[in-house]
């Protein structure tokens, strides 16, 4: 809020991001992107949109309690590269399910959470933490890597929902190759699919864990 005053864009509820961009511009239209989707998420207020062009972004982003939609211009051309750096994408701060991510390849994440600054454990791709339930459409999850549970997304205590979603040839050293579902959970999968992914221990596809449930639709694993 205080960067849309500074300014002067207090009602503007549409954001923009292009690889060409630069974090120094207000944001406010497809002529003044930010370079970032992490700036366009940490300007925006619950209810907006971040509209993102196509390209390639190295970072690793935050929901951070934002119910915010994210859309990127397609899920082949959009492609959000975490550089082993972290998980590519975070939700855990109870977001709901009008906290939206449509749109993007999620690639190149080395899994972070419960492990910030020391080995990757949990969610290369998306972590999903803290009574957040997220609403995931038109992804691919590809090529993400974790030491303990979900190479692709690791959730626990959160219901996201998934549709349209290919998750593939992702690794995990233990469990849940694809994705890794702990306690608490009860996420939503329609039109998902789940192939060729790695886990050293049990689960390829998906590891489900005590006190969970799992509903599917027109999905293949």
């Amino acid at each position: 809020v205080s960067f849309a005053i500074c300014c002067g864009l207090e009602d503007v509820s549409q954001w923009y991001v292009a690889a060409t961009g630069s974090d120094t511009n207000c944001g406010n239209s497809e002529e003044t992107p930010f370079a970032t989707i992490q700036l366009g998420i940490s300007t925006a207020d619950n209810g907006d949109t971040v509209s993102v062009a196509a390209g390639i972004y190295v970072e690793n982003i935050n929901f951070n309690g934002r119910d915010i939609a994210v859309l990127g211009a397609d899920r082949e051309s959009t492609i959000i590269n975490g550089n082993q750096a972290g998980s590519v994408v975070t939700f855990e701060s109870g977001e709901g399910s009008d906290a939206v991510l449509r749109g993007f390849t999620i690639t190149n994440g080395l899994g972070s959470g419960f492990g910030q600054g020391s080995e990757p454990q949990m969610g290369g791709g998306i972590y999903i933490f803290g009574e957040s339930d997220p609403t995931l459409m038109d992804l691919i999850i590809k090529n993400n890597y974790t030491l303990l549970a979900g190479g692709g997304i690791f959730m626990e205590s959160g219901s996201p929902t998934l549709s349209n979603v290919t998750i593939v040839s992702n690794i995990s050293q233990n469990i849940g190759g694809g994705i890794g579902i702990y306690e608490n959970c009860s996420p939503v999968m329609n039109n998902v699919t789940i192939a060729s992914n790695t886990a050293n221990l049990f689960g390829e596809g998906i590891s489900l864990h005590p006190y969970s449930s799992l509903y599917m639709l027109n999905t293949i694993i």
